[in-house]
């Protein structure tokens, strides 16, 4: 398969609750991702995504598992086991292609979203002086051959989610990621990748690019640890880009040139506010690989525009939509060597 037609488309726990990192081998895994609804009575809907690339092991077991901590004393914690309730090939390919997850064994894209989900009471969230609970899940490890960190004998995945309680705010539907990560990009094209996430109860998102972290420790208060990332690379600056890597605070839209074969984590945080006080923050880290492709990808119009051999035309944002209003535009892709381009 084309892989520019793909584009288009813990617990290793420590008793003392050092790290919070899953037990299962992860050479299998390439991200996670965390949210939480508060829905009274110190009841918590936690549900983990788990990203799976389907060339390594079968995600085996039916649980994962989430410490539990106060914001304050993050010492104070518990772990809660979560039940798989599903799981899904998110693979990006066009629908004639088959991935290695639906059993295509000459395929070369494969990757699984599991999705686990349960109810948790925390028992410490209206004590006085908690400031807020964090659900933090993680695994080890990332694959040591990564390009943009130093090998290390963690190099942990993680993720979590934080209500915090500011002004005695509980009552909150945390933000959630609408759009599927993506794990393959191309060198020298570039790339605009909107991480679409939504809130239900219509608070004020602002999105970030972050160093990735790799487990938290306990004390007094939150106490992250990084993963080392040679010195040419950050969480901001995550690979080597023809221009600055971007990403749009108002809508999460990253934005750049890749130009050589890289591998490394990508980590984005949404940070919700409600009438200017912030009440949650979440992280997604994924991994991403970006590859050396053998020919360009399509050209997309923008709004109402045109695409073809001279460039493209039509605007690139729309913005003021009214929630129930219709709206109809026009886009049209264009590919210099003749290939069937297909949008959906």
């Amino acid at each position: 398969m084309n892989i520019n037609l793909f584009l288009k488309q813990l617990f290793l726990f420590f008793a003392l609750g050092v790290l919070s990192v899953n037990t299962v081998s992860a050479t299998h895994l390439i991200g996670g991702e965390v949210s939480h609804e508060y829905i009274g009575n110190h009841k918590y809907i936690v549900q983990v995504k788990i990203y799976r690339d389907c060339s390594g092991i079968p995600l085996q077991n039916n649980y994962t598992t989430v410490n539990v901590r106060e914001l304050n004393n993050t010492s104070n914690f518990f772990a809660q086991t979560l039940t798989k309730i599903g799981f899904s090939d998110i693979t990006g390919v066009c629908s004639s292609e088959s991935t290695i997850c639906s059993g295509n064994v000459n395929g070369t894209f494969g990757i699984e979203e599991h999705i686990y989900k349960d109810t948790v009471i925390v028992p410490f969230d209206e004590d006085i002086g908690v400031g807020g609970v964090i659900f933090d899940w993680g695994t080890c490890c990332y694959p040591n051959t990564l390009t943009t960190i130093i090998p290390s004998t963690m190099n942990n995945i993680f993720a979590s989610s934080i209500a915090y309680y500011n002004n005695n705010i509980y009552s909150n539907y945390a933000p959630i990621f609408e759009n599927k990560p993506i794990n393959y990009a191309c060198a020298g094209e570039t790339i605009n990748y909107g991480n679409g996430a939504v809130d239900q109860d219509r608070d004020s998102l602002v999105f970030s690019l972050q160093d990735c972290i790799e487990w938290l420790s306990a004390g007094t208060s939150i106490q992250y640890n990084y993963l080392d990332y040679y010195p040419i690379f950050s969480g901001t600056q995550p690979f080597t880009s023809q221009n600055p890597i971007t990403i749009d605070p108002n809508t999460g839209m990253i934005s750049f040139m890749p130009v050589v074969a890289q591998n490394g984590p990508l980590c984005v945080m949404i940070e919700e506010y409600r009438n200017g006080m912030k009440i949650s923050e979440k992280i997604r880290s994924v991994l991403l690989n970006i590859q050396n492709c053998s020919n360009a990808n399509p050209t997309v119009s923008g709004f109402n525009g045109t695409a073809s051999a001279t460039g493209v035309t039509g605007t690139t944002t729309m913005t003021n939509l009214n929630i129930g209003q219709q709206v109809c535009f026009d886009i049209q892709g264009y590919d210099d060597i003749g290939q069937n381009v297909t949008l959906n």
